[in-house]
């Protein structure tokens, strides 16, 4: 059997550790979107995605260098800073900017989400076009939790979420946080 045929979900049961894990074939970051934005009111398309991938470059301050870095200020940061091509980045790019931060090789998880307000007013001229770029609650529940693994052509860090469909989801996993509502009444002796 080959990857694309092993291809799955696995998605954490309830909170209890006894509950299986369940497998989901061919479940694709499209119809993680699909099902998100039909939801909505009016419904929100594939076409008003954008998936980011943004990935460590140790050495270049401009760039996020390693987990360290991977804070609300330097996502946003360097997330609504875009070079004037429209190659990747339309001229008038969707209103949802989903960020996804590498994972290991090709897997992405999901960072955030931010609503695009277009250009921020006086921000723009020289190399760069500056996005006014909001945090958005539209995928709270998975940020964290939901990986996907990019296309073969990981350079390619940006695609249109209609072009983009077709992405694995790897794993919809427990929250990385656990609380212990206890935790603060132990006594270390």
């Amino acid at each position: 059997m080959d990857a694309q045929q092993n291809r799955h979900v696995v998605a954490a049961g309830t909170s209890t550790t006894t509950d299986a894990l369940r497998a989901i074939p061919n479940f694709t970051v499209g119809d993680v979107l699909t099902r998100i934005g039909a939801r909505h009111h009016p419904p929100i398309g594939l076409e008003d995605f954008l998936l980011i991938r943004h990935t460590f470059v140790p050495g270049d301050p401009e760039q996020l260098q390693g987990p360290g870095d991977v804070t609300a200020e330097r996502v946003l940061g360097n997330t609504r800073k875009q070079a004037h091509s429209t190659r990747l980045i339309p001229e008038t790019p969707p209103k949802y900017w989903v960020i996804f931060i590498a994972d290991g090789q090709r897997r992405s998880r999901l960072w955030s989400v931010f609503e695009n307000k277009g250009l921020a007013p006086g921000e723009q001229g020289g190399p760069w076009r500056v996005f006014d770029l909001r945090p958005c609650d539209l995928l709270a529940p998975l940020e964290g939790r939901l990986v996907i693994e990019w296309n073969k052509n990981a350079v390619l860090w940006c695609r249109k979420a209609i072009n983009a469909a077709d992405l694995p989801v790897l794993e919809l996993g427990e929250g990385d946080d656990v609380s212990f509502p206890w935790f603060n009444r132990v006594l270390r002796s």
